[in-house]
């Protein structure tokens, strides 16, 4: 048998008795894969090869070497693929071999047609053999010389043979080699991961010759059925292999509609070897074979608008028609108050944000009687689903689960954020949080009046940080919810003073390197703007003050932002520049977008850092509470608030202070949308439509129609609020069927483009086996969205190029990638509006004609935003 792993005793005299497997552990791996040291069991016998190793000697402690392999089991070569090493063994062989059979060398070769009985003596192998692992039991000998029995996959292919030994002193070592195992005559199948029916694929295998020999062989190619074993069809070669080289060998086929699996066999045999592989191809589908089309037809119903009719369009007749509709969606603005009471007050920043969250948030909810209401009755009726996160809302509806999207823990939290509204109108829990926000303020204000952003030794005042608290608070007292609290009004007053002599020692600085410095105090003079009432400034102060204001009212024109303009024109309002501050309004205006569809909007908002904030909804918000409060009209005032509700459909307003000011700006100012109106009178084609008691607050339902349904939905309502739906038609089409179908809101569309030699890009749609391709999902909407999912369901003859998930950046947008057998998806946290282009790379893999799916977009977060491209048939031939 040989020598078995060697260890020299001289070094480790007890390690022969310590020889179990706890301490000398074997694995295999293949390919580009490495496997695990230890294992809990061992590979398939029905398939495997089962042998002894001896003579692999294990390198001593030091290191001195790490040997090669070279020898044969059974005729079967096992070869180590650095040859370049001296030291070799022989694999010694006990039982049957199941990977190659030996045919008699006597039998005639038959040039002109197959050998049948050559065929029939291979045995095949399954080809989805992906590591080899196991435990052996070792035995030693008294020299310690080991020797391990093991069984190994039916595979050809390079391993990784790994052991590691160690003594009682947990000195150890341990010992890999590459080993390829291979046949003289091997056989190798290349499949695609899936077929559809109707496709018309050419399926492919490889016959190689492994010896320095010219050689011919007879080979068989068979497509079966997995489960009756019934042959569909038949085609056999004679080939003539050159030494070391290989010959591809064909079969065309067309996919029928009448199965769910193909199993591809492949055999190859001459007189002295012979190998055989089979596969199993799953056949999907060609309708809609992940999950069915989504169609949606979103509506919108104006504010003030009694009567509303939506035309339904046709729909296929297995369409699953689903009428989804809320008769008032602000209060979705209502779910997104701020309710989240963070503990983490040891930041100056975080505890007047938290306290400007609830102050705005009570004091809206207290406004507003019936929140208090409606919240206390959800509550109290477990079975609603009002206060979930609006990504676990909905879920039959979405081309998607939320298990399979990097989402949950965002859903998690908007629920938990949600459910905790109910805290809003508990005033021992509201006492209780502002009792903490104003001990963690005092303790962060510093001797001068100043805050120090974060309490720690030798920590002091800064400028930035007391601007941030004073414009918070100020702000809380503008809207009218600054509680009388003598705390506060002496922390304010020390800050201002602080603040305000602070802000003229920059002054001071600023004049040394620029001529012009009363830009730089804007954002002092809207802070100080908001505490009229307090007058003790020193004279240097007061003349900072004064003379902003004049560098605002000569200079708002010249570069600054809409946001700056809005502050602008709220500082001038505020001290006796009312003209400007009309004129600054109506500049604002003519920067404005007006679509009846959208609202008033501006697409101009640049995201700049500063005390007015970078946020678009925040931005938009500032504008709208300095237009209602210069010089509001009650038409453009609901196009923004209308503007402001369609950005709280497709996305989340998180848990902070700016979703509270917007949702303050959209209740406060304008008509009166919050209400509650009688339930509205709904018609389908003439059919009354019955709603349910949790209809009775927000006026959310949705019902369920059948397909065959035709004519209008009927709305007659009374709220004075806007409203809006959509209907949804699900249904199953075979994919070249179906048209690209877009919405006003959003549309997708595919491209193909075929890398050059130079790498370059040519748009085309004829593609021959070998070249990569990349495939260009357009995307394009006209509002922003969070939580985008966009799936695209690949032809067969497409194989990617990344195997891998993992996130991914294109054209500006940050994504994961997600590649899965017959598709790949996209998951885009926040997509702005524009045109995206989001692509990714495949090879062509196989010869014919293969169905492409549909790509499919839609907002997790509003579903009734989706749209697909259409099918189409993807040819590809050889090179």
């Amino acid at each position: 048998m040989g020598e078995g792993f060697r260890i020299p005793k001289e070094a480790y005299p007890e390690l022969p008795r310590l020889y179990t497997y706890d301490q000398i552990f074997f694995g295999y791996g293949y390919g580009r894969g490495r496997m695990l040291m230890k294992s809990n069991g061992v590979a398939d016998v029905s398939r495997g090869l089962e042998g002894r190793v001896a003579g692999v000697q294990v390198p001593n402690v030091y290191g001195a070497r790490a040997p090669s392999l070279e020898g044969h089991v059974a005729g079967v070569q096992v070869q180590n693929e650095l040859a370049m090493q001296e030291e070799s063994v022989l694999l010694s062989y006990d039982g049957e071999d199941e990977m190659f059979v030996e045919l008699s060398a006597n039998e005639d070769i038959k040039e002109a047609a197959v050998d049948q009985k050559n065929l029939d003596k291979v045995i095949l192998r399954e080809s989805d053999v992906k590591t080899a692992l196991w435990q052996p039991m070792l035995t030693s000998d008294d020299k310690g010389n080991i020797s391990v029995e093991f069984e190994a996959p039916n595979f050809n292919t390079t391993w990784i043979a790994q052991a590691v030994a160690w003594d009682k002193k947990m000195t150890g070592s341990t010992w890999m080699a590459e080993v390829l195992t291979q046949k003289p005559l091997m056989v190798r199948s290349n499949m695609p991961r899936f077929l559809r029916q109707g496709d018309k694929a050419t399926l492919a295998a490889t016959v190689q010759n492994a010896t320095d020999e010219a050689a011919a062989c007879d080979a068989v190619i068979e497509l079966f059925d997995p489960r009756t074993n019934v042959v569909y069809a038949t085609r056999k070669f004679n080939l003539a292999l050159d030494p070391m080289g290989s010959e591809a060998v064909t079969i065309d086929w067309q996919v029928p509609d009448t199965m769910a699996m193909v199993g591809f066999r492949i055999k190859a045999a001459n007189s002295t070897f012979g190998d055989g592989e089979q596969v199993m191809v799953p056949v999907l589908t060609t309708i809609s074979p992940i999950s069915p089309v989504i169609e949606t037809q979103p509506f919108y119903v104006e504010a003030g608008e009694g009567h509303f009719e939506q035309p339904l369009p046709k729909f296929p007749k297995d369409a699953r028609v689903t009428l989804e509709y809320c008769d008032n969606p602000v209060w979705y603005c209502v779910l997104a108050l701020p309710t989240i009471f963070s503990d983490q007050y040891n930041v100056a920043t975080h505890a007047v944000h938290s306290l400007f969250a609830l102050q705005v948030a009570q004091g809206v909810a207290k406004e507003q009687p019936q929140i208090k209401e409606a919240v206390t009755y959800w509550k109290q009726h477990n079975e609603d689903s009002t206060l979930v996160s609006m990504l676990q809302k909905n879920q039959d509806l979405k081309i998607g689960t939320l298990l399979a999207s990097p989402w949950m823990r965002d859903a998690d939290r908007q629920t938990l954020r949600m459910s905790k509204l109910n805290e809003l109108f508990d005033d021992a829990i509201v006492k209780k949080e502002y009792e903490k926000i104003i001990t963690a303020l005092q303790s962060l204000q510093m001797g001068d009046g100043g805050f120090t952003w974060f309490r720690y030794p030798g920590c002091k005042s800064n400028a930035w940080t007391t601007g941030t608290v004073l414009e918070l608070i100020g702000e809380i007292k503008h809207l009218g919810y600054l509680p009388e609290d003598s705390r506060l009004t002496s922390m304010v007053n020390r800050a201002l003073a602080y603040y305000d002599a602070e802000n003229v020692r920059l002054f001071n600085e600023a004049k040394k390197y620029s001529k012009e410095p009363y830009g730089l105090f804007t954002g002092y003079a809207y802070t100080r703007s908001l505490f009229p009432e307090v007058k003790q400034q020193s004279s240097a102060s007061a003349d900072l003050f004064k003379k902003t204001l004049k560098y605002m009212d000569k200079n708002w024109g010249k570069g600054i932002t809409l946001q700056q303009k809005a502050y602008y024109a709220m500082t001038l309002n505020r001290n006796g520049y009312q003209k400007t501050a009309r004129s600054i309004v109506e500049s604002i205006r003519q920067f404005a977008i007006v679509k009846p569809s959208l609202g008033m909007y501006w697409d101009n908002l640049q995201t700049d850092y500063g005390w007015w904030e970078f946020d678009k909804v925040a931005y938009t918000s500032t504008i709208l509470q300095a237009m209602n409060e210069i010089d509001p009209r009650q038409q453009e005032i609901d196009l923004i608030r209308k503007w402001m509700l369609l950005m709280k459909q497709s996305n989340d307003w998180g848990s902070c202070s700016l979703a509270a000011d917007a949702v303050y700006s959209i209740l406060s100012t304008g008509s009166h949308w919050l209400e509650r109106a009688t339930l509205p009178t709904i018609t389908v084609a003439g059919e009354p439509v019955n709603l349910d008691k949790m209809a009775q607050y927000v006026g959310y339902f949705r019902t369920t129609l059948s397909a065959t349904t035709a004519g209008n939905v009927v709305i007659d309502r009374t709220a004075s609020g806007p409203a809006w739906g959509a209907v949804y038609s699900q249904f199953k089409a075979p994919m070249t069927e179906i048209k690209e179908k877009a919405i006003e809101e959003v549309s997708i569309s595919k491209e193909y483009y075929v890398y050059a030699q130079d790498g370059s890009l040519h748009k085309t749609d004829a593609f021959k086996v070998g070249d990569k391709v990349k495939v260009r999902v357009i995307i394009k909407t006209n509002k922003d969205m969070d939580f985008v999912t966009m799936t695209d369901e690949r032809a067969a003859c497409f194989e990617p190029v990344d195997q891998l998930s993992g996130y991914r950046s294109e054209d500006n947008t940050w994504f994961y990638q997600e590649t899965k057998d017959t598709q790949t998806n996209v998951f885009i946290n926040s997509l702005n509006k524009g045109t995206h282009i989001i692509g990714y790379d495949v090879w062509v893999t196989n010869p014919g004609e293969f169905t492409s799916g549909i790509a499919t977009i839609q907002c997790q977060y509003a579903p009734q935003l989706t749209a697909h491209s259409a099918g189409k048939m993807i040819r590809a031939v050889e090179q």
